[in-house]
């Protein structure tokens, strides 16, 4: 265990000394990423699939913030649209333009998780989001959380919109496209029973720990994360049976727990403390008399070894 405190010190101090470069290295890989799989999952243009101009816009998004680069993805994928039916752009531009209004100008710092909810969710980890943002963040995360998944579950709706213009209709010839495009992303997603399953399921975790979190217990960040890890274990599965949605049940269950172990260690690197030096204080000003619980962080120091002079 001492080990462990003294390569996370080395690492924490290696951070605070170089935080503003890791950090925009770290935004320029996640964003590289992201550009490289929104691009692949579209691919109607071949300018937006050429790894120079993805590198160029990764390295543009790491400098700017997270609402920011929403609205990069947004104009990605507003290309995208346009190479392979200007019918769908105007009705997908325009849904995402109400989503950065509410979203990404009024809540700037949880536009990462409307970002990151299609990401792990298309690598088979989203069950890392709820995690996350119930232990570091609050509920305030549930609805960008909700409007992520939406985003990712709208995405296999897109033959079906594509089907829709391709029945040789011009936009100007029938005024009444864009209202029957609207009204079918209306109901299929409406009727999506296994993205009402994962809102529900990701705002139970989030509520939970939340919840947890308050409670006065030594170690309750970890109880947190475990109680989190078991809501959506439990409420998935039986949601799953209720919902007869008949998505897979082994890889949640596994992929929640390495999720759980991330999320974990995560929380080691943030603080770990010292519960056997717990205090409980009392004190008092002209208002108030205070009861206080102080508990110090575990600090260790690598030892310096001496030589010896003969």
């Amino acid at each position: 265990m001492t080990r462990l405190l003294e390569i996370k010190a080395i690492m924490v101090a290696l951070y605070r000394k170089y935080d503003t470069v890791m950090n925009l290295i770290g935004k320029f890989i996640f964003s590289f990423i992201v550009l490289i799989r929104l691009n692949l999952f579209f691919s109607y243009s071949p300018l937006m699939s050429k790894i120079s101009l993805n590198i160029v816009l990764a390295i543009i998004a790491a400098f700017f913030p997270s609402s920011w680069f929403l609205l990069l993805l947004m104009f990605v994928v507003m290309i995208q649209l346009f190479s392979a039916s200007i019918e769908v752009m105007l009705v997908i531009g325009v849904l995402m333009f109400v989503v950065y209004l509410l979203f990404g100008r009024l809540q700037p710092k949880y536009s990462w998780f409307i970002i990151a909810v299609p990401f792990f969710a298309s690598i088979q980890m989203v069950y890392l989001v709820p995690l996350v943002a119930g232990l570091f963040f609050g509920i305030g995360t549930i609805i960008p959380i909700s409007v992520g998944l939406g985003v990712y579950h709208f995405s296999r709706y897109l033959p079906g919109l594509m089907n829709l213009t391709g029945q040789g209709v011009e936009l100007a010839e029938s005024p009444n496209l864009l209202v029957d495009m609207y009204n079918y992303l209306g109901n299929v997603i409406l009727n999506d029973k296994s993205l009402i399953l994962m809102i529900f399921v990701c705002a139970a975790v989030i509520l939970v720990m939340y919840f947890v979190k308050q409670v006065d217990m030594d170690y309750v960040w970890y109880i947190a994360i475990a109680a989190g890890a078991l809501t959506y274990i439990v409420t998935y599965s039986i949601g799953n049976m209720i919902f007869n949605t008949q998505m897979g049940m082994i890889w949640p269950f596994f992929g929640t727990l390495i999720a759980a172990v991330l999320v974990a260690v995560m929380q080691f690197f943030r603080f770990s403390l010292d519960y056997k030096r717990a205090e409980k204080l009392q004190f008092e000003d002209d208002d108030y008399y205070y009861y206080v619980k102080t508990i110090p962080k575990v600090k260790v120091t690598k030892a310096q070894k001496e030589v010896k002079r003969l």
